[in-house]
């Protein structure tokens, strides 16, 4: 029966049966989750959050010696390129039906292609000696590790319906939240190695440590990779093969790009981006060359992660209480305001003799700023699944792949805009690695280079953040909305698998 006949028949005013709804759903709020599972997905998100030792602009501009014009057009060609192959690899994502699921052989289908990618990704080949030789193997390396991409997002989808149940998926996200903090600290750690190393051991080159490590975490990561895949299950029901027919390449972006949380995503993403790929890409060139020292990283780190520890396990009950959107768009004004402050103080408050002092003053601000990021990581992971949600209440069909494929389409082509811009910042302000007799990396000392440095530190992320808080004022899943939707999908996901025990048990059995 429809909504309306069963309040027709029971005489439900729409408050009233919007409140069975809600206890429909609260009746099948069981734990799916085993604790194998549980270790499962966080060992492999631990392992693949610590596999990244450096941001490949950084080392490719300071150890394969390009420059950041050459930086900007490869990561141009590269976004492109993956914003064309994005809708082809998530149609066929959505397609594919097997025993292990749809989206879940696709956690090792990929491994071989991503294991020459990384390869690339730290090895000149032998005799590639100019550097437009190197740069046609960074072309290819980026066609590679993008195709790898695009099909291996598919096992970052599973976060999303690995349980049916919105509560225990939203915990998952709060644990995978706290221990994606400890994953940082290695990377962390290893920019104090490939100072003091070098120094301790004349001879030792930096490129060899950040090299090793890449390799060593990507053997770890493909054992975490395996292990999630045989520990792991989907618990969403399968699209049908009649609805994975219906469902164009274009419908599916089509629907998925007029529909307002989806597209309040997209437009926060060309913001946000200012921040995440300008800032992450400063990180490493500011600590070197504005404080002497790419250590000075990891020793702020020691103090800027401390309030996530304590602070993320209260996140569910915050977002409870305050709802996502809110908490997501109070933390980003809060780390707009923090940018803006610091901007304003500069990076040497106590003089350039007093090196120490200003990089606890960095640590301690940079630490205030990130106060609201714990409970801005689990907010914007479970508006993502609130889109999945809505599209799936709205059109009746829940195409992860084709979705997930036209976001990051629109990432994609966001990403190339934003790494050009990157590439070409440093080019403006006339960037060039100074090396020592073995090749390691010395600090800059051109006022110039230094001021624009800190510039995209520290300006560029106030004026990011500020943007993004505006634009998820305007992400309607929310409040009691959001409410009568997870009741109304609760009841449609129960019908629909019920539909499909019947239909399973009607066909013949298979010779």
């Amino acid at each position: 029966m429809s909504k309306e006949e069963l309040k027709a028949a029971d005489g439900l005013s729409e408050d009233e049966l919007i409140e069975e709804e809600i206890e429909e759903l609260a009746k099948q709020n069981k734990k799916y989750l085993r604790p194998k599972e549980i270790f499962a997905y966080l060992l492999a998100d631990f392992i693949g959050g610590s596999s990244n030792p450096v941001n490949m602009q950084f080392y490719w501009m300071n150890f394969f010696n390009i420059s950041g014009k050459q930086y900007a057009n490869l990561a141009l060609f590269t976004s492109m390129y993956d914003a064309l192959d994005d809708p082809i690899s998530g149609f066929i994502i959505d397609r594919t039906r097997t025993r292990w699921g749809h989206f879940r052989p696709y956690l090792v289908i990929m491994l071989p292609l991503s294991m020459i990618s990384v390869f690339l990704n730290y090895t000149v080949l032998p005799g590639l000696a100019t550097t437009q030789q190197i740069m046609v193997q960074l072309y290819v390396t980026c066609i590679l590790g993008g195709l790898a991409g695009s099909y291996g997002s598919a096992g970052g989808l599973m976060i999303y319906f690995i349980t049916p149940n919105p509560n225990e998926r939203n915990w998952l996200m709060t644990i995978q939240q706290f221990f994606s903090y400890f994953s940082g600290w290695i990377p962390s750690v290893l920019s104090v190695v490939v100072t003091y190393i070098p120094r301790m051991f004349p001879g030792v080159r930096m490129q060899n440590i950040y090299r090793n490590y890449a390799y060593i975490f990507f053997v770890l990561g493909v054992i975490a990779t395996i292990y999630k895949f045989l520990n792991t299950r989907e618990r969403f029901p399968l699209p049908s093969r009649k609805e994975m027919k219906e469902a164009s390449i274009w419908e599916s972006v089509k629907f998925a790009v007029t529909t307002r949380p989806f597209l309040v995503g997209i437009i926060a993403n060309v913001f946000g981006g200012l921040q995440g790929n300008l800032r992450t890409s400063s990180e490493n060139f500011f600590w070197l060359n504005n404080t002497g020292s790419l250590a000075n990283g990891f020793l702020a780190s020691l103090l800027t992660g401390l309030p996530k520890y304590f602070i993320t396990p209260f996140v569910p009950k915050v977002i409870k209480r305050f709802g996502e959107r809110n908490v997501y768009i109070a933390g980003h004004l809060w780390a707009a305001a923090c940018f803006v402050i610091m901007w304003l103080i500069g990076y040497v408050p106590f003089g350039k003799k007093r090196m120490a002092l200003n990089v606890i003053y960095l640590a301690v601000a940079l630490t205030i700023m990130q106060i609201p990021n714990s409970s801005n990581g689990v907010a914007g992971r479970v508006m993502t699944a609130d889109t999945f949600d809505y599209i799936e209440w709205k059109y009746g069909v829940r195409s992860e792949g084709l979705v997930s494929a036209a976001n990051n389409w629109f990432g994609k082509l966001n990403n190339s805009l934003q790494g050009w811009i990157t590439g070409m910042a440093y080019q403006i302000i006339g960037y060039v690695a100074l090396k020592d007799q073995y090749g390691n990396l010395i600090p800059q000392t051109s006022p110039r280079i230094l001021k624009g440095i800190w510039m995209i530190f520290a300006l560029i992320p106030a004026a990011s953040k500020l943007l993004v808080a505006i634009t998820y004022m305007f992400f309607n899943v929310h409040g009691k909305f959001k409410e009568q939707m997870e009741a109304e999908l609760a009841v449609r996901r129960r019908e629909k698998l019920e539909q499909q025990q019947r239909e399973e048990a009607k066909a013949p059995p298979q010779a």
